[in-house]
């Protein structure tokens, strides 16, 4: 990776993906200075120029925006910080991240929040955090949601503890509708996925694995949106695995409620039949589900069933992975590999939904401000190509952890670079 400071660069010929902007779909040339957008024009002029991008094939877009990954930061350093994520997002193509708060300390209070901003000030992406709504996110007594909601968190969640609840979730509903701020679950049942390893069926019991079955996600689904219903708030379901579960937040969008979900791009690339030698690296939750489950996600990210992509990026440190695999700890280090995961495993899918799916709608669901491609605009873009492809292996990943699904990935599609506060960033892979 290459950082650059940006006096003044010009993109040659660049297709611009941007439904908010005059020139969509339009191959122009962009003049940047001082990290605005100067002009944006055909042949502009060379001259007086600090660096010039000409590659063929570039698509530049709205910045991409993450809505759940995991940093560590504070308490977990050794498996990522603050500093090196960021590293890791801009690899990925983003110029902005949300960040779960399932931290040591928990991000549960504001003092936590304010040492997370002026930690990120420095860094060349924007981090947010997400509020714990209970306290050390353990789902029996509120968190400060208030003072948290004025300390700059852009939403509301336990993360890898998702309220269980019931009374404790419509509450937390009702209390967030005055602030207009999301709240997010990864939806699963503890009662039934606490023992389990991976997806429960055939290849579970081939293993001699404990499973978790699909109705454990579905249940909570369900559930929740009821609750829903009956608070009329604003619910973000993180990381669906089953179509099931996909169709009953399509019902609740019909009925008119306030509901959004995102998929994992591991339950795109992988399913259950991956996990043949105990392979630690897929130890995820949500458990990696069956083959039908996974082509049935790809269909509903391509028919808009899908409302955005999150990363669930989970580093791991290898001694917490390199061991028998019911020691392993869930997670899996995907943000430097998500676009190209997409790309890959949707193929065909629309330049538009692409644009949806990665920037348009996570700033909408976590109310982030709008970002376009248009003269006297801050330039926070991400440029990519989708005829190169991207391998990824250990040698070649920025994250301190190296927990990625399987070594030498090689996935169609490729991050370019990430232009974000005044710095231009050149990926390596």
């Amino acid at each position: 990776m290459h950082l650059f400071l940006i006096m003044k660069i010009l993109i040659q010929n660049i297709l611009i993906a941007d439904p908010n902007s005059p020139f969509n779909e339009l191959k122009r040339d962009i003049l940047i200075e001082n990290g605005v957008v100067i002009k944006i024009d055909n042949n502009i002029s060379t001259e007086n120029i600090d660096t010039l991008i000409d590659d063929q094939n570039l698509i530049i877009a709205p910045g991409f925006v993450d809505t759940y990954c995991h940093f560590n930061e504070p308490g977990f350093e050794y498996r990522e910080d603050l500093e090196s994520g960021s590293l890791a997002a801009l690899q990925g193509g983003y110029t902005d991240v949300c960040i779960i708060p399932n931290t040591n300390p928990f991000i549960d209070n504001k003092s936590v929040v304010s040492f997370i901003l002026n930690k990120s000030l420095n860094l060349k992406i924007n981090i947010h955090p997400l509020g714990a709504v209970s306290q050390n996110c353990a789902g029996n007594e509120f968190a400060e949601m208030y003072d948290l909601n004025k300390a700059g968190v852009v939403g509301f969640t336990d993360g890898t503890n998702p309220i269980q609840s019931a009374i404790f979730l419509s509450k937390s509903l009702q209390y967030l509708k005055p602030l207009n701020k999301v709240l997010i679950q990864t939806p699963f049942d503890q009662d039934l996925t606490k023992t389990g390893l991976m997806n429960e069926g055939v290849q579970s019991t081939s293993l001699g694995l404990l499973g978790i079955p699909a109705i454990a996600e579905e249940m909570m689904i369900a559930r929740d949106l009821e609750i829903l219903k009956y608070t009329n708030g604003k619910i973000h379901f993180n990381c669906v695995s089953t179509i099931k579960g996909i169709e009953l937040i399509d019902q609740a969008k019909k009925d008119g409620f306030q509901v959004t979900c995102s998929v994992s791009p591991f339950h795109l690339l992988f399913d259950e039949n991956d996990i043949q030698n105990y392979e630690t690296n897929l130890k995820v939750l949500q458990p990696l589900r069956t083959q039908e489950d996974k082509l049935a996600l790809r269909k509903a990210l391509k028919n808009n069933r899908i409302d955005c992509i999150a990363s669930n990026h989970f580093p791991i440190h290898e001694d917490e992975k390199k061991c028998d695999f019911s020691s392993a700890l869930y997670g899996m280090n995907t943000l430097e590999y998500c676009f190209a995961a997409i790309i890959d495993s949707v193929p065909k899918i629309k330049l538009e939904q692409l644009i949806n799916l990665f920037s348009l709608q996570p700033r909408k669901i976590m109310n982030l401000p709008i970002v376009t491609i248009q003269e006297n605009e801050i330039a926070s873009f991400t440029i990519f190509n989708l005829e190169k492809q991207t391998i990824i292996n250990a040698n070649n990943i920025i994250s301190k952890s190296k927990n990625i699904g399987k070594e030498n990935l090689t996935l169609n599609g490729r991050i370019f670079g990430v232009i974000h506060k005044n710095y231009l960033t050149l990926n390596k892979i």
